[in-house]
C-alpha cells in the first residue's frame, strides 16, 4: 500500500491523493494552475468549492512534506501545494474531485497537466 498523502504525474495527468478512502463519486470543477519558471506545476487553486463541489470538506492537511493543502470556508477556497518551487504564472484549467463516502475529498485530478 503506497502512503498517504501522495502527487503522481502521469501521461500530463496530476494525482495528489490526501486520503486512503474509497471513492464514491466524483464532479467536475473548475481550477487555477501555477506554474514555476520551468514550465512545471506547482500548485492548484480551487475557488467556491462548495458552490462547485457540494457539501465536500477537506481534511486537514501534513504540516511538513508534499503535498500540503488548506482550505479556507470564510472564502470558499482550496489551495493544494505539490512543489516547493515559486508560481510564476497562472492558467486556467479543470480538474475531477473524487469524494469518498463521508463526504471527504479523496483525490483531486487534473483533467490536464502543463
Amino acid at each position: 500500500m503506497a502512503s498517504m498523502p501522495r502527487v503522481e504525474r502521469r501521461a500530463g495527468r496530476l494525482n495528489v491523493t490526501l486520503l486512503n478512502d474509497p471513492e464514491i463519486r466524483s464532479a467536475g470543477s473548475s481550477c487555477v494552475f501555477d506554474i514555476d519558471d520551468f514550465s512545471e506545476l506547482s500548485g492548484v487553486e480551487v475557488l467556491d468549492l462548495r458552490r462547485q463541489l457540494g457539501t465536500v470538506s477537506v481534511h486537514s492537511s501534513p504540516i511538513d512534506g508534499l503535498p500540503r493543502w488548506s482550505y479556507d470556508p470564510e472564502i470558499d477556497a482550496a489551495y493544494f501545494k505539490v512543489s516547493e518551487a515559486r508560481a510564476q504564472q497562472q492558467v486556467d484549467g479543470t480538474l475531477t474531485a473524487y469524494i469518498g463516502a463521508s463526504d471527504q475529498l479523496v483525490r483531486p485530478s487534473s483533467s490536464s497537466c502543463v
